[in-house]
């Protein structure tokens, strides 16, 4: 379990799968989380995230989704940073500044939340860690702009840039430009890494699409 930083510096037990730690172990600079509906890929990383913002010190987080309209999709959704943080009884309205580019402050990190749209207004800050949710709704250049802002200083740490996203066709730019990269990480999940918190009738009807569609 990540080790979460309260007021009392206690630890905050969090249901997680094994996703979690395959996440927390890379050393890759982009880390590349790929998977099915329900596969736990976005839980995952909004708690990396929640666990660098509330556990650690001097770090400059990134969340971002291409448009304005996904960005709140994400936020509002049941896997969202801000979702979860509430859910852990973190949440601090105080800490959360909520116009564009919104952010959320906890002592001395803070958390980016913005869309591609909204990038200009950020272009002069670095970051340690950045995540690309739904990686295949942007372009390459979307991909290079950001990872030229993993410019914070974190001693004996990698800074990293996370790309999550459905499986995708082989021909989109990440496969491309991203597969045979030494520094690039690809982590696959299906519904299976999360079995234990899905339904036994949702889990018979995914099992089932394979008979009308392998994919």
């Amino acid at each position: 379990m990540p080790k979460v930083a309260e007021k009392e510096r206690k630890e905050l037990e969090i249901k997680a799968t094994g996703l979690l730690e395959k996440t927390r172990q890379s050393k890759a600079e982009t880390v590349i989380h790929y998977g099915g509906a329900r596969s736990s890929k976005s839980h995952t990383l909004s708690q990396f995230f929640i666990a660098k913002l509330f556990g650690e010190e001097n770090q400059t987080l990134g969340f971002t989704r291409k448009t304005g309209p996904a960005l709140k999709m994400s936020l509002e959704s049941s896997a969202g940073i801000i979702t979860l943080v509430k859910k852990y009884g973190l949440y601090n309205e105080s800490s959360h500044y909520k116009s564009a580019p919104m952010n959320y402050r906890y002592g001395s990190n803070i958390l980016w939340m913005f869309s591609m749209d909204e990038a200009e207004k950020l272009k002069s800050t670095g970051f340690n860690y950045i995540w690309m949710e739904e990686g295949n709704e942007y372009e390459y250049d979307d991909y290079m702009v950001l990872k030229l802002r993993l410019s914070e200083q974190t001693e004996g740490k990698q800074n990293q840039l996370f790309i999550s996203l459905n499986p995708i066709d082989a021909n989109n730019w990440i496969p491309v430009r991203l597969g045979p990269q030494a520094n690039d990480e690809w982590i696959h999940s299906t519904y299976k890494d999360n079995i234990m918190n899905l339904p036994p009738a949702y889990v018979r009807g995914l099992e089932d699409l394979i008979n009308q569609d392998e994919n």
